[in-house]
C-alpha cells in the first residue's frame, strides 16, 4: 500500500478509496492523484488493474476499471 503525492489527494476521499479496496480484498496497491479522480493501480499476475475513483461533492459516484 502506497500513496504517491498525498498532499494532492483529498484525505477524506482517500479514506473512502482505501475502505473500498479493503472491502474488495486488495492489500497491495498504489494510489495517486489522477485527472479529477483518484487513480489506483493494483498489481495482478504480471499486469496492473487500473481503477479510477471519481468523486463529486465529496461522494464516490463512479469507479472506472481498465
Amino acid at each position: 500500500m502506497r500513496i504517491e503525492s498525498p498532499e494532492r489527494i483529498n484525505s477524506l476521499e482517500a479514506i473512502i478509496v482505501q475502505e473500498e479496496l479493503r472491502r474488495q480484498g486488495h492489500d497491495d496497491w498504489v494510489m495517486r492523484p489522477g485527472n479529477q479522480c483518484i487513480w489506483v493501480s493494483v498489481p495482478r499476475g504480471g499486469f496492473s488493474l487500473e481503477m479510477y475513483y471519481i468523486f463529486q461533492d465529496g461522494r464516490l459516484v463512479d469507479v472506472q476499471i481498465d
